[in-house]
């Protein structure tokens, strides 16, 4: 959980579930292709939003929201960008939010104390 909210309540609960609705449909109709194109979209998304996460995780990283919410806006539009330019032709399009992602996080996000078990 990265909010680290300790309760919840079913408004908020209830709001960001539209939300989530409305982003995966809308992200549905932008891409009029077969389902095969709509997958292959949204695991590319899916990749080059949470992995750099999943990294940052790895290596210590303290996890805050400002970062990662402007990370994934400006990784969405290059994203959009690239697919849309079609400058790239055979090279896969979630390459270029992914490197940006990774390397903002990684700039942005401060290292975590070294925790010492008892």
């Amino acid at each position: 959980d990265l909010l680290e909210i300790k309760t919840y309540s079913n408004k908020l609960i209830k709001i960001i579930t539209l939300l989530v609705a409305i982003t995966a449909v809308s992200l549905a109709l932008i891409n009029s292709s077969n389902v095969f194109s709509v997958v292959i979209f949204a695991w590319t998304i899916l990749g080059y939003l949470f992995t750099p996460i999943v990294l940052m995780l790895y290596l210590g990283k303290k996890m805050k929201m400002k970062p990662i919410i402007i990370s994934s806006i400006i990784g969405s539009v290059i994203f959009l960008w690239t697919n849309a330019a079609n400058h790239f032709e055979g090279i896969y399009s979630g390459i270029f939010p992914f490197l940006f992602c990774t390397s903002y996080l990684y700039i942005n996000l401060k290292k975590e104390p070294y925790k010492k078990e008892k």
